[in-house]
């Protein structure tokens, strides 16, 4: 089973539509647009310990040893695409029954037309975070004969 969820999109009460953009992994500048819809469950990961001394992997879910990995993901939710916008972006629009789940992460796998996972990317949901407005850097003076340092 594949656990790499992919990028992290923060989702709250104030995002009403999400639009990705996905690329052919062979043509440049071809954009897909086959997509049925996205499929969004719950980030679960369950992984039974190693039975013997095996190198543990990284799989992108969790530490595995001989596939002993498994990500469970309950399906919780299917959205249907709703439009592809000017920039070839494929758009869903959220409603409040995405906003009634549990804050936490979810998984969002992208269905292309022929019921296939083409992609995935992760929900972020929960409460509105802070934003940072302004940003300030200063650089540092160097050091002159005459200015004491």
């Amino acid at each position: 089973m594949r656990c790499d969820n992919g990028p992290i999109v923060r989702v709250d009460r104030s995002i009403i539509k999400t639009c990705i953009r996905l690329r052919a992994p062979t043509c440049t500048d071809a954009t897909v647009t086959n997509i049925k819809g996205v499929r969004i469950s719950k980030a679960e990961h369950a992984c039974t310990p190693p039975t013997q001394d095996h190198e543990l992997v990284w799989n992108g879910c969790c530490y595995e040893a001989a596939r002993r990995c498994e990500c469970r993901r309950p399906v919780v939710l299917w959205y249907s695409k709703h439009d592809v916008d000017h920039e070839g972006r494929v758009c869903f629009y959220w409603d409040e029954l995405l906003y009634q789940q549990p804050p936490g992460r979810y998984v969002a796998i992208v269905i292309d037309c022929f019921n296939n996972e083409i992609s995935r990317f992760q929900i972020e949901l929960g409460v509105q975070a802070p934003i940072i407005d302004q940003v300030n850097n200063e650089t540092a003076t160097p050091c002159g004969e005459n200015d004491g340092c």
